[in-house]
This record gives structure tokens, C-alpha cells and sequence, in this order.
């Protein structure tokens, strides 16, 4: 794979998402020169949650302020009872998170509420959570989920995600959208 992910055969590779990766592998593309460089060139690179140890982080440090890191999978491999510890350490130490779920996350609104150093600067959201949900501990969940975002200055962006993995995209219309603004507004100044 490392010889494939370089800006030699991908020159015009702007994001770049794993589904999927083994924490050895990444790190061993984090470690490989020409990855690097291609990484570096990215407007977004995906990764699953799993991965993020301190090791990665450390290594990842350069690359963070462009990493969406995708949360989808946190209530299928964390237990139950370290869900919050491992939400909170994602929200003190990424800035830009996808919460891939079509209902508000209590644990998550928890998080942002009682992390002190928190460094999440946005939170993409599915475009369904802008409607009131039918149920009332998800609408809860979402009402205060929003409301801590505003008081936090978490920008809250809804997107369209991915329903079907293997058939929709998996970057949204309205990522690309606020990617073009702020090359945009870089550009101006």
C-alpha cells in the first residue's frame, strides 16, 4: 500500500479515507516519507476511530488539523462502561469529528459538556438530526447535544452520510462545499 500512497502516483489526491485499517499498518504509513508527503497534501483524511492510540496521535500530530475522525463505530468496539473515557480523549485531542449516526449521542453530548481542554472545532452530524426526532430521549439527546455545541463553539455541520457503505459516497456534497469556502477564504487573505 505504501508504495502506492505517494503524491507521485496520486498528484491530485485531495481526501483520503480508511474504513478500515489495522493500527499497525497506519502507523507504518505514518512512519513512510512518501506517505507523508501525500498526506500532507490531502484537504481531508478520514480514519475510523479504533486506531487513534497515543502512539498514532503522536504521530498523526502534524496531520490532526485536517483529520475528520469518524465516530461510527464507537458503541461497537468500546464497552459499554469506557465509552465516556474514550469520547472524552477523542474530543480533548482531535479537532474535527463525524458523528456517523442518525440519532444524538447522550455519551457524546456528556463528553463535550465535562471535557475542560477540549479541542473539537467541529462536529459533522447527519442532516436528519436537524429535524426533531420522534422519540423523546432522542430528541433530549439531541436538544442537548446542540445547545453544548453552541455553548462550546463547536461548529455543528450537517451533511448528507453515507446510508449504504458500499454504494454512497462516503465525503459528503456539504464537506467539499465548506472545503471550497475555505481555500476560498485562505486565498483572500
Amino acid at each position: 500500500m505504501a508504495s502506492f500512497l505517494n503524491p507521485v502516483m496520486l498528484p491530485s489526491l485531495q481526501a483520503l479515507a480508511f474504513v478500515s485499517i489495522p493500527y499497525d499498518t497506519l502507523v507504518g504509513l505514518l512512519r513512510d516519507g512518501d506517505t507523508v508527503q501525500l498526506l500532507q497534501q490531502l484537504d481531508a483524511l478520514f480514519l475510523p476511530f479504533e486506531i487513534f492510540s497515543d502512539e498514532a496521535i503522536l504521530e498523526m500530530k502534524p496531520l490532526l488539523s485536517k483529520t475528520v475522525v469518524c465516530i461510527q463505530h464507537l458503541n461497537a468496539t468500546v464497552a459499554a462502561s469506557s465509552q465516556p473515557a474514550a469520547c472524552r480523549r477523542l474530543c480533548s485531542l482531535l479537532p474535527h469529528l463525524r458523528h456517523a449516526y442518525d440519532t444524538a449521542d447522550l455519551v457524546l453530548a456528556q463528553t463535550i459538556e465535562s471535557v475542560d481542554t477540549l479541542c473539537l472545532r467541529t462536529l459533522y452530524l447527519d442532516i436528519s438530526l436537524r429535524m426533531p426526532a420522534e422519540c423523546p430521549a432522542d430528541e433530549e439527546a439531541r436538544v442537548k447535544l446542540l445547545n453544548l455545541c453552541s455553548v462550546r463553539r463547536i461548529q455543528v455541520v450537517f451533511e448528507q452520510q453515507a446510508r449504504r457503505w458500499a454504494v454512497d459516497p462516503y465525503i459528503s456534497s456539504e464537506f467539499w462545499r465548506r472545503q471550497r469556502e475555505l481555500k476560498r477564504l485562505e486565498g483572500g487573505q
